[in-house]
């Protein structure tokens, strides 16, 4: 770890699109039945997030941002790629699932890293922005969407919820208070597998199980890894150019 970090001192920019909306918009802590119409649980592909450092930091932030969010947010720290549906024959199948399961595999992904990149905030929550420098969430949220289309498509930022809005805020109070947290700054995350998670639809704040888990190809990385020694190592050779 290093020192404080200052990229969350008071600052609108970070705030831009934010503050393009004047209020924030409340999230109903209610059994929304003309949404899931009895459809028992919704289902999403994310990375889990079990690093002890990025859990302890999602942990800070969501005392902070407390004050604005409803109580019992159960769901664990994760970044959605893919938000599947609502599970059943006519929304998102058992055989879609296993087709994206199979594209994950021979897509042959190695691990990659991600970076937290500032506390900020939707209209609907706040959350850790998420930076992903190789675009690999993207390509894989890609080849997920060709088999089954997102279920509420939007532009994709890689994020991790702390809560949802319980009021309709000044977003102008509430990026202020934003700005204000400071955190120990943590490396970057070695992401390794990908898991499909469901929830129970009549919980709009409830925990998520992981029902599936696609390993990502460690021997690619290591391959690629070898591949740049050598190169490397070429370099060196007496009489080499």
């Amino acid at each position: 770890m290093t020192g404080i970090n200052n990229r969350f001192e008071k600052s609108s920019k970070g705030f831009k699109i934010f503050l393009s909306s004047p209020k924030t918009v409340p999230c109903f802590d209610r059994d929304f039945i003309e949404w899931h119409n009895g459809i028992s649980h919704y289902g999403f592909w994310a990375v889990v997030i079990d690093d002890p450092n990025w859990i302890e930091l999602w942990k800070a932030a969501r005392i902070h941002i407390k004050r604005f969010v409803h109580p019992d947010y159960q769901r664990a720290p994760h970044i959605t790629i893919s938000a599947c549906g609502l599970i059943d024959q006519n929304h998102f199948s058992k055989e879609q699932l296993k087709q994206q399961q199979r594209v994950l595999r021979e897509m042959m992904i190695p691990p990659f890293y991600l970076k937290v990149s500032s506390l900020n905030s939707f209209t609907t929550a706040p959350c850790l922005m998420i930076e992903d420098s190789t675009g690999t969430l993207k390509k894989i949220r890609d080849c997920l969407t060709v088999i089954s289309e997102e279920d509420m498509p939007v532009q994709y930022q890689p994020h991790v919820t702390l809560g949802l809005y319980r009021d309709a805020f000044n977003t102008v109070e509430v990026s202020s208070y934003l700005a204000k947290f400071k955190y120990t700054s943590i490396k970057p995350m070695l992401v390794t597998d990908l898991a499909f998670c469901i929830y129970e639809t009549k919980e709009i704040q409830g925990q998520f199980r992981i029902i599936k888990r696609v390993r990502l190809n460690v021997e690619q990385k290591l391959r690629s890894r070898n591949e740049k020694k050598e190169i490397s190592l070429q370099g060196m050779r007496p009489g080499g150019e």
